[in-house]
């Protein structure tokens, strides 16, 4: 399903020969077409807005920038890069972090090495977890052998390739007196004597991270410090402890992990903790007071949603997703979270009402439940949520309407339930809409005046009616089959690249359709007649 969230590895964090991150390609799948950033202006990393650097001409990248020093705050175009600079001098000792959150779409960061040009292929390119078509994370390590070896200025970019995603590029570049403390170096080793009896003995945080980076003489470039997206402050407490599908394997959840004080973003996606429940989870980790973000997708995590994680007042994202949890959704997470995922969990009963006043929901995955999932309505109240953008409802048991949509909304998906009713004008910013395989009634919505819509699938929705609407300019996606639609096929936009109208009433010469530029076009058992166009060939 277009809309469902996607939870995949896609580069290994560590290395298998190296303890210290090296780059491989990443195996994500982006639009072919060929960016040219031969004119493209780079601006000076060190010279940007929030970006706690010295001023000055040489735009060296300098020792000892940690959390928070270098935050870059950007609005993506699609297929309009973003090119930076900055220097590595010869003195340089450090290792270098380059970290990209993505909302709202999907982008990449590439660099180029000193003396490489762009017009060639990038020499690193980022590694990523794709949590969903509306959220992403991705990162480049500098290790500091590299950074030694090409000294001189690079070029790093940073693209869209959907959506108009708001982006964070944060910056680290902690030096050789950054090494992660002693008191939680003891504490690792501790989760490693439970987390690596059997077949764990031989994963890549029991066979590598440990003994290179855990033991207690090591080299500052080997320290767990200098392994982004990990990173310490300047006591070398850990801020961000970051060691997705490393192949821990705990009989429960360690309770080391809720004594790193410093602690904003813990993430150990795709990890194995037992059986441990979700209580088990919020005891250990209820008392750091600056903790963000939690992300235990994929765990094996089993029991309830409750209340606990919420008190944190600090945390605002949670991903719990592919996991084991039963009952309902409980209001207080969201009322007080900002990012939910608790996609393909066997979640039950209602949504509860929000208390849209005060909640900072901005997205909600809950889609893809096992069982009969998520029953009833969808609240009136989500309606009045201020700041939600991206809501994914898809395949559950809903009924009813769909009601008003905020009008911060930028992706829907509440396909594969059972809704009807006709469909409200999409708010101005919608840039994804999925409500296929539903029940809906009447005819589609206009569509001609959303100038950011980019993906619009209503298929199998049987009891509509009417033509099909005049399209946006920068739609991508259309899929309308088994919707009841009748008269002829609008203008397509240039650009669209993926097409599905079958089993509708349509008629019309389907000669006169341009399909050079797609990539998926279906109209099967319709109306339409003439040959087909030439531009459509068969492999």
């Amino acid at each position: 399903m277009a809309g469902c969230r996607r939870h995949s590895l896609l580069t290994a964090v560590v290395a298998a020969a190296l303890v210290v991150y090296s780059i491989a390609q990443t195996a994500k799948t982006q639009p072919n077409q060929q960016l040219n950033l031969t004119n493209t202006e780079a601006y000076p990393i060190t010279q940007l807005p929030n970006c706690k650097v010295a001023k000055d001409n040489s735009h060296n990248l300098p020792a000892g920038l940690l959390d928070n020093a270098c935050n870059i705050q950007m609005q993506l175009k699609p297929l309009d890069p973003q090119l930076f600079m900055f220097s590595i001098p010869d003195s340089a000792e450090m290792s270098a972090g380059f970290t990209l959150s993505v909302q709202g779409g999907t982008a990449s960061m590439s660099i180029w090495y000193p003396g490489s040009s762009v017009e060639g292929p990038p020499d690193l390119v980022q590694s990523e977890f794709y949590i969903s078509i509306a959220s992403s994370e991705g990162w480049i390590s500098i290790k500091p052998a590299d950074l030694k070896t090409h000294t001189g200025q690079y070029l790093l970019s940073v693209t869209a390739f959907s959506g108009s995603p708001s982006v964070q590029l944060r910056v680290t570049s902690p030096g050789p007196e950054v090494m992660l403390a002693d008191l939680e170096r003891e504490l690792l080793l501790e989760v490693a004597a439970q987390c690596c009896d059997g077949e764990a003995k031989g994963s890549d945080f029991c066979s590598f991270v440990v003994p290179k980076s855990l033991k207690q003489a090591h080299a500052w470039t080997s320290d767990l410090c200098h392994m982004a997206p990990n990173s310490c402050n300047k006591l070398g407490q850990l801020t961000r402890f970051v060691l997705p599908t490393l192949g821990l394997s705990c009989p429960t959840f360690p309770k080391q992990l809720g004594q790193l004080p410093a602690l904003t973003h813990l993430d150990l996606r795709g990890n194995s903790f037992g059986q441990a429940t979700f209580a088990d989870v919020a005891e250990v980790l209820s008392g750091l007071p600056a903790l963000t973000g939690v992300a235990l997708s994929d765990t094996g995590m089993t029991g309830s949603l409750t209340c606990d994680l919420s008190t944190i007042p600090t945390l605002q994202f949670l991903d719990v997703a592919y996991n084991y949890l039963e009952g309902p959704l409980p209001a207080c997470l969201l009322n007080n979270l900002t990012e939910l995922y608790v996609s393909s969990n066997a979640l039950s009963g209602t949504l509860p009402a929000v208390a849209a006043n005060i909640s900072p929901l901005k997205l909600l995955y809950a889609n893809q439940q096992r069982g009969a999932g998520i029953t009833g309505t969808i609240p009136a109240s989500f309606s009045a949520l201020q700041s939600l953008a991206y809501l994914n409802l898809g395949g559950n048991s809903l009924k009813g309407s769909l009601p008003a949509l905020p009008t911060s909304i930028k992706l829907v998906d509440v396909s594969s339930n059972t809704l009807s009713g006709k469909v409200d004008p999409l708010p101005v910013g919608a840039w994804h809409m999925d409500i296929s395989k539903n029940s809906f009634t009447g005819m589609l919505p206009g569509l001609s005046s959303y100038e950011h819509l980019q993906v619009f699938l209503a298929g199998n929705n049987p009891n509509m009616q009417g033509p099909v609407p005049t399209l946006p300019a920068n739609l991508l996606h259309l899929e309308l089959a088994g919707c009841g639609l009748t008269g002829t096929i609008p203008s397509l936009p240039a650009g669209i690249r993926h097409i599905d109208l079958s089993d509708n009433s349509l008629k019309g010469l389907i000669q006169d359709i341009d399909t050079s530029q797609m990539e998926v076009f279906r109209a099967a058992n319709n109306s339409l007649t003439g040959p087909l166009p030439g531009s459509i060939s068969f492999s």
